[in-house]
């Protein structure tokens, strides 16, 4: 079991997760495993025929960079696979869990046998030990890893909450990464191309409207900005559309208000931090007689409910 432990947590630094959150959700699904089969093979590793294993279909990495391959499979060639793949048995051979690029790469080269580890895995345990290994290495895409999500909330009813704690990441990390699924597909396809990214996509994703987020994407791509740039920019486009609709609003009520205020440096800063923890579409207005608005806008009722779920839950906490 150690061995999977360390495994796992291998090249965790380029997204955050620690030792101890690696080592915590490699031993939960090894405790689950071993609690319902004391027959298991301990982690022994073994010779298994390349023609015998099956591709996972759970796998959420889609895009594999042939160039990326290649340099696997000269490594391979040269110093053999140093990491066994893990997979489960199936009654016609094996499935792949982890060690999608070893399994191509070993394939690449023709090699008849690669390394293995056979653990006893529900659909459940490979597809959250394939997203962990991903997520650990940052091979997937944004979109790929929002589909993921995505999937393990809609199969295994995991909350938005329950999720984050079984991948080591922050409950708004998820709602806003699920979110890029709501883009206009041409912005998907060059997240998913990594034209954008995620950052890129996020700012472009807190305008209302997909004609404004085209508008934006054609425009962010056209100048090359950067993702400072195109917060901007949109930042921008939203003040002058509040600015707009203000004037509408007033000249409907025939009321006179005080003047707009600018929101101060803190103030901006923290209605981004309210976006990010919310996933949500916030706009703060002040006024220079100290009045305001704190505004939510959402799209959907899925959306709604999980501004609300969002409410509950720090009301809990």
């Amino acid at each position: 079991m150690s061995w999977l432990v360390q495994f796992l947590a291998d090249e965790r630094s380029l997204i955050g997760l620690d030792n101890s959150t690696s080592a915590k959700l490699t031993a939960e699904h090894l405790a689950e495993a071993d609690s319902s089969s004391q027959n298991d093979l301990d982690l022994e590793v073994k010779e298994i025929s390349i023609d015998d294993i099956l591709q996972n279909p759970l796998q959420p990495r889609r895009v594999f960079e042939e160039s990326a391959l290649q340099e696997l499979a000269d490594s391979i060639k040269a110093n053999g696979i140093i990491q066994p793949v893990i997979v489960t048995k199936l009654p016609e051979g094996y499935r792949l869990v982890v060690g999608e690029r070893r399994f191509r790469a070993a394939k690449m080269i023709g090699r008849q046998t690669i390394p293995a580890i056979v653990r006893n895995l529900t659909n459940k345990d490979m597809l959250e030990l394939a997203l962990v290994e991903n997520l650990q290495r940052q091979d997937l895409n944004p979109i790929e890893e929002a589909q993921a999500l995505s999937f393990l909330i809609g199969e295994f009813k995991f909350s938005h909450y329950k999720l984050a704690e079984r991948i080591g990441k922050s409950r708004p990390y998820i709602t806003n990464s699920l979110r890029l699924l709501s883009l206009p597909t041409p912005i998907k396809e060059d997240l998913q191309n990594n034209v954008l990214s995620s950052g890129h996509a996020r700012a472009i994703l807190s305008l209302e409207d997909e004609v404004r987020q085209i508008e934006a994407w054609e425009h962010v791509k056209a100048e090359q900005l950067s993702v400072r740039k195109t917060e901007e920019y949109v930042n921008t486009l939203k003040g002058l559309n509040n600015a707009a609709e203000e004037l509408v609003e007033n000249h409907s009520d025939k009321k006179t208000v005080a003047a707009k205020e600018p929101l101060s440096p803190e103030w901006r800063d923290l209605l981004e931090k309210l976006r990010y923890s919310f996933g949500a579409d916030i706009r703060l207005n002040s006024r220079s007689d100290g009045k305001g608005k704190l505004e939510f806008h959402f799209k959907n009722q899925e959306e709604l409910e999980r501004i609300v779920e969002c409410f509950i839950y720090l009301m809990k906490s």
